[in-house]
């Protein structure tokens, strides 16, 4: 039986939703952007990323989706800004998985199936080729 979203713990989720909204390049542009204005910035004050235009709402609405930035819209102007409490909430959740990991990495070895070196698990998640 395939796995239903449903089937996930509400951290799971709320992670993944996270990380996929974060996970194209200029999402994570739009977001540095943000995170450098003191206030509210409009659409037109990212025109200089090397976003195409007619995808900068897309981008925008998929980080406003996944909670990540808020704005106000209307007919003359819209404006948007990180939403603080749930970037540290992510960055708190992120962490605390991360953190996970790394208490498990003394623990685990894992063999290469293909050439049978020893390779360890790396705190930046990449795999560091220990024996050649």
């Amino acid at each position: 039986m395939p796995a239903k979203k449903s089937d996930y713990e509400p951290l799971e989720k709320q992670l993944s939703e996270f990380m996929r909204a974060m996970a194209h390049p200029a999402r994570m542009a739009i977001m540095m952007r943000l995170a450098k204005e003191e206030n509210c910035i409009s659409e037109t004050s990212i025109d200089d990323l090397p976003i195409v235009e007619s995808s900068v709402v897309k981008h925008l609405k998929a980080l406003e989706n996944a909670g990540l930035i808020k704005g106000s819209t209307s007919i003359v102007r819209s404006s948007y800004c990180i939403n603080w409490d749930a970037f540290w909430s992510f960055s708190d959740l992120f962490k605390m998985i991360f953190n996970d990991f790394a208490e498990k990495v003394a623990k685990q070895d894992c063999r290469s199936k293909v050439t049978g070196k020893i390779l360890q698990i790396g705190w930046a998640s990449s795999l560091i080729l220990l024996a050649q």
